[in-house]
């Protein structure tokens, strides 16, 4: 087990468009499902949810709620233990003294993109060796939409290189974005 404390989030808002403008994106019960599934079996602390719309907090809590206390926790008791690991955040800033709270130090912010950083990036590699020797806690951060809002990148520390195949083809749904980038820093 790796003894840095590792969060994840997917941000919905604020991302991007095609056009590059700042939109909200749906929070779907697959967010919610694969990300809870990926906490749970990579050991991550926390999965956050990021939307400032109150009907996505009430959907993330309806759905949590049924998977932990609700028939959901009695017909599949395994689900829970991913579920526990989710919760909801306004925003991003939400997430971070969330975390600095718990562990009295602000995280280390990493970025995702499926385009390449210019600067401040780390190899996955470099990443996965700060999460098995630093007490620091770090935060991934993943994008709907076509990505994470320059607005939020200047606050990022660090960005991973995007995920590539034998094609120049890089578009992969998140989900299977987190799940691979999970896997190449924590899994074995």
């Amino acid at each position: 087990m790796f003894r840095t404390p590792l969060y994840f989030a997917l941000i919905h808002y604020p991302v991007l468009n095609k056009q590059g403008e700042d939109i909200s994106t749906a929070i779907t019960n697959l967010d919610l499902h694969d990300g809870s599934r990926l906490a749970a079996t990579f050991g991550l602390t926390r999965y956050f949810l990021v939307s400032p719309i109150e009907e996505q907090r009430g959907l993330v809590a309806r759905i949590r709620d049924h998977w932990i206390t609700g028939r959901g926790a009695r017909k599949n008791p395994t689900r829970r233990q991913g579920m526990e690991k989710v919760l909801h955040a306004y925003d991003l800033n939400e997430v971070c003294e969330t975390i600095t709270n718990e562990h009295h130090v602000k995280p280390l912010l990493v970025g995702t993109s499926a385009q390449a950083q210019e600067s401040q990036q780390v190899s996955y590699e470099d990443l996965r060796k700060q999460i098995q020797d630093k007490d620091r806690p770090i935060l991934l951060l993943f994008g709907t939409g076509h990505g994470i809002s320059s607005n939020i990148t200047p606050d990022i520390d660090i960005f991973l290189p995007p995920i590539y195949g034998p094609t120049d083809y890089n578009h992969l749904s998140v989900r299977a974005a987190m799940a691979i980038t999970l896997d190449r820093l924590v899994g074995f």
